[in-house]
């Protein structure tokens, strides 16, 4: 599984960008939040911003799924941690599901969701 996931370093390299990029948006969430924070900047730097990262980690079209889907479930599962179950996060989540590339691996989507949630 580790090799599927981009590590949090190479991710953290995009951390200024991401700020950046979130300072200037209306987002609802508390980016800096210390419990939920970094999960939904790695989710954004993953969405929004990828080409940051793109020499330090080969994304393809799954691979870049899997990661995308990893951070957003870790961020909706300590999201509701601090705040409860949020029926638009859980919303989202399944979304993600149902727009997953052809190529997904479920099992490995499986094991995504054990590793986010702990």
């Amino acid at each position: 599984m580790a090799a599927i996931l981009v590590s949090e370093e190479i991710l953290a390299s995009g951390e200024a960008s991401v700020r950046a990029d979130l300072w200037q948006r209306p987002v609802s969430v508390d980016v800096d939040n210390v419990s939920y924070g970094p999960a939904f900047r790695h989710y954004w730097l993953l969405t929004h911003m990828s080409s940051l990262i793109a020499k330090e980690a080969a994304l393809s079209g799954v691979t870049l799924f899997y990661n995308r889907y990893f951070w957003f479930a870790r961020f909706t599962h300590l999201f509701s941690l601090s705040h409860g179950t949020d029926a638009g996060l859980e919303q989202q989540l399944f979304q993600m599901l149902e727009q997953a590339p052809v190529e997904v691996n479920w099992a490995v989507v499986e094991e995504i969701d054990v590793l986010a949630r702990q």
